[in-house]
C-alpha cells in the first residue's frame, strides 16, 4: 500500500473546524452626536408627531427667539399639549435638568401642558441625574404634568420600530447595522437621508 506523500498531507482538508461562528455585534446606540442640533430637533419633532392622538405638532420658534423652555409642541384632541425640549449635549447633569424644568415652568406653556419631555442625546444614567429626574417628576406631577427624560439609549430604543426615521436621519447602513439586513431590505428603493440630501 502506498504511503501518502508529506506534501499532499499539507493540502488535505482539516479534520475539524471551529464550531462557533464569529460574533458580529450590532451597535446599540445611534450616533446622535453626528447630527446637527437642528437635525436632532427635527428627529424629536418627527417622533413626537407620530405619538398617540396628536392633532398638530410643530417646532416652536427659531434660533435666537425666546421659546419659553420648549422646542416642540404637540396639541392633543383634548386641547392640552405635549411640550418637548431637545438637547443634543455631550453631557447633561442634574443641574442642567433642573434648570430646563425651571425654564419651562416660568413660561406660559406650563399652564397648558399635560406632558413635558426632555430628550437628551447624552446618557442620563448617573445616579445624580436619575434622582433629579425623580424629583422633577414629582414636582411636575403636582401640577398635573407627566414628565419623562429619555436619553440616547432610550431614544434609540424608541426608534427600533421606526426604521424609516433611522433611514431618513442616519442612512440605510445604520438601519442594517441596528436592525439587520432584512429590515433594511424592506425599505426598498426609497431614498435614505444621505441620498435625499
Amino acid at each position: 500500500m502506498p504511503v501518502p506523500s508529506p506534501t499532499l498531507a499539507i493540502f488535505a482538508p482539516p479534520d475539524a473546524t471551529v464550531s462557533a461562528p464569529p460574533v458580529a455585534t450590532r451597535p446599540q446606540l445611534l450616533p446622535f452626536e453626528s447630527l446637527s442640533w437642528e437635525n436632532f430637533e427635527r428627529l424629536c419633532h418627527r417622533i413626537t408627531a407620530l405619538d398617540g392622538d396628536v392633532e398638530y405638532c410643530a417646532r416652536y420658534g427659531s434660533q435666537g427667539q425666546a421659546q419659553e423652555g420648549i422646542d416642540i409642541y404637540a396639541r392633543f384632541a383634548n386641547g392640552r399639549y405635549h411640550c418637548l425640549q431637545a438637547k443634543r449635549h455631550k453631557s447633561f447633569g442634574a443641574a442642567k435638568l433642573r434648570d430646563a424644568v425651571d425654564l419651562f415652568l416660568e413660561g406660559s406653556w406650563a399652564g397648558r401642558a399635560e406632558r413635558l419631555t426632555l430628550a437628551v442625546q447624552a446618557s442620563l444614567r448617573s445616579t445624580a441625574v436619575q434622582n433629579e429626574i425623580e424629583r422633577q417628576t414629582k414636582r411636575l406631577e403636582a401640577l398635573g404634568i407627566r414628565f419623562e427624560a429619555p436619553d440616547g439609549d432610550q431614544i434609540t430604543d424608541r426608534l427600533r420600530d421606526r426604521p424609516r426615521l433611522i433611514d431618513d436621519f442616519f442612512g440605510r447602513a445604520w438601519v442594517a447595522a441596528l436592525l439587520g439586513d432584512d429590515v433594511a431590505a424592506t425599505l426598498g428603493a426609497r431614498l435614505d437621508g444621505e441620498a435625499f440630501a
